[in-house]
């Protein structure tokens, strides 16, 4: 058997172990409940594995993170998962997605997401997250969308080194976590659709001029700040801004 899908009906109990050459598993929208078993990492094929919208909990196992050579899709959100994610991702890594928004997961981001350069999709949000803003993960050429919202992410966000951070960056969410300093921006966001809301921080002074530089930002929420000045003339330039929220 290579793909094991029965999403979106009413299944209860653990969650059952499909065989190890299994790649696509795709389980989202039960009711299944408990711990994984360690047995899943058994299942060293997987390419697609969804166990979103589900009643798991306790610690998300270790060797998911060893599976990233193969595995392209991590969607393990709307759970009630705690710890730590996975510390190691392979230099071959091939993950597009990963999302774990939704659960109870602390502490740091583990460094190594550093090597998943073909990542488009990381979604922290709404969990216990406590680290400053991960620049390092400006190398990532392919990532199209980083949501932190609703975490415990902190530290000043001041220029980053490269001018070259987040080339493809499209949806850019940090609102309602406690970082501070001068609000910036990244003058390189290329997607057709972009928004960033920064949201609910202690970001501090002006709005930052590389703001009238975003052709194609149709979204942006820079309320509950301590942003001060007036509203510059340049947000006239954003001929596809459909929100505006200060």
């Amino acid at each position: 058997m290579r793909s094991l899908t029965f999403a979106m009906n009413l299944v209860q109990g653990p969650l059952p172990i499909p065989p190890p050459y299994t790649e696509i598993y795709h389980v989202s929208g039960n009711k299944l409940s408990g711990e994984i078993s360690p047995l899943i990492c058994n299942m060293s094929f997987l390419v697609y594995l969804d166990l979103s919208n589900n009643k798991l909990s306790g610690m998300i196992p270790l060797c998911l993170g060893n599976f990233s050579d193969y595995l392209q899709v991590l969607n393990l959100g709307n759970n009630s998962f705690q710890g730590y994610l996975p510390l190691a991702y392979s230099k071959r890594s091939n993950l597009r997605v990963i999302d774990v928004s939704h659960n109870q997961l602390q502490g740091q981001l583990p460094r190594s997401l550093e090597n998943c350069v073909m990542l488009e999709f990381l979604i922290l949000s709404n969990n216990k997250f406590s680290d400053v803003f991960p620049f390092w993960l400006g190398c990532l050429p392919e990532l199209k969308v980083l949501a932190m919202r609703y975490n415990e992410f902190h530290g000043v966000i001041g220029k980053p080194q490269s001018n070259h951070c987040f080339p493809n960056l499209g949806i850019f969410d940090l609102s309602y976590n406690n970082f501070s300093g001068v609000e910036r921006y990244y003058s390189r966001i290329q997607e057709a659709f972009a928004a960033i809301d920064t949201s609910s921080n202690r970001f501090e002074r002006k709005i930052h001029e590389f703001i009238g530089k975003l052709k194609g930002l149709r979204s942006l929420d820079i309320s509950n700040n301590n942003l001060t000045g007036s509203i510059p003339s340049f947000l006239g330039n954003l001929a596809l801004l459909e929100s505006l929220e200060l």
